[in-house]
């Protein structure tokens, strides 16, 4: 056999190596992503008035920016996650500035939320801590929250109960002699549609995605993520759809803690 037909052999050997060897690799990547819908925009019927919302790399929420009805920018939320897509600490613009850390146990479950708030003259100071308790389903099934207003103090405590599919069903809500509680009733999709008295009205498209909710029109986009965050991403979104666009002061339920409320 001639050499240069022993080296056309020789290479083609290697080549067929090379795609067997790296072959799987490729196709490993590949299935380590999948799709899922994500929020770009939750706008007010006939208004300016709307939230935008920008991802990382990841498909995490990274920043929602509000505009009033004159498109004026009034608040602006970021969030920080580790290398492992944890959220880390948040910050808020409305009337002031706002920051929340957030702490963990050694299970990664959330354990401590702070958040200190500073108004816009620098007169006025809020300090939030919530601590969280978990069940034996390693669900939050209590909240213990203290706060300091000035020189005012105070403390509450939040107990959650949940339906069969999972989600929270009631918000019982202890400060004091005073006690409130919270009923939230979910359509067939698992779509927050009233709590108490509130109630939400909801359209859908074709594929079953919402699209009007009371007054606002919610756009979503297809983005491809890591499987390992695509439950994680989807719970996100439950939130922001569900609970900071309707009633976020009488909700507990929130980006950090998402994860260990919500199925």
């Amino acid at each position: 056999m001639k050499r240069k037909t022993k080296k056309i052999i020789a290479l083609s050997i290697l080549a067929a190596l090379l795609t067997l060897q790296f072959a799987p690799i490729n196709s490993v990547a590949k299935s380590n992503k999948t799709s899922v819908y994500v929020l770009t925009k939750i706008a007010t019927k006939n208004s300016k008035a709307c939230s935008k919302f920008s991802y990382d790399k990841s498909g995490m929420i990274k920043s929602v920016k509000s505009y009033d009805w004159q498109n004026k920018l009034w608040r602006t939320m970021n969030y920080n996650y580790d290398k492992y897509s944890k959220l880390t600490s948040s910050t808020n613009s409305y009337a002031g500035s706002g920051k929340t850390t957030y702490k963990y146990d050694k299970k990664n479950r959330l354990i401590q939320d702070k958040l200190v708030w500073h108004s816009d003259d620098a007169k006025t100071t809020i300090t939030y801590v919530n601590k969280y308790t978990y069940n034996k389903s390693n669900k939050i099934s209590k909240i213990a929250v203290s706060y300091q207003y000035g020189k005012n103090k105070g403390n509450s405590t939040m107990t959650l109960s949940y339906n069969k599919s999972g989600y929270v069903k009631t918000i019982t809500d202890t400060e004091g002699k005073e006690k409130f509680v919270n009923k939230l009733s979910y359509d067939k999709y698992n779509n927050l549609i009233k709590l108490d008295s509130y109630k939400i009205k909801n359209t859908y498209n074709s594929k079953k995605l919402l699209v009007k909710q009371n007054n606002e029109v919610l756009t979503y986009k297809k983005i491809s993520v890591p499987k390992n965050l695509a439950n994680k991403i989807k719970k996100q979104q439950w939130v922001y759809k569900n609970c900071y666009n309707n009633f976020p002061q009488q909700s507990p339920i929130d980006l950090a803690n998402s994860n260990y409320i919500l199925p």
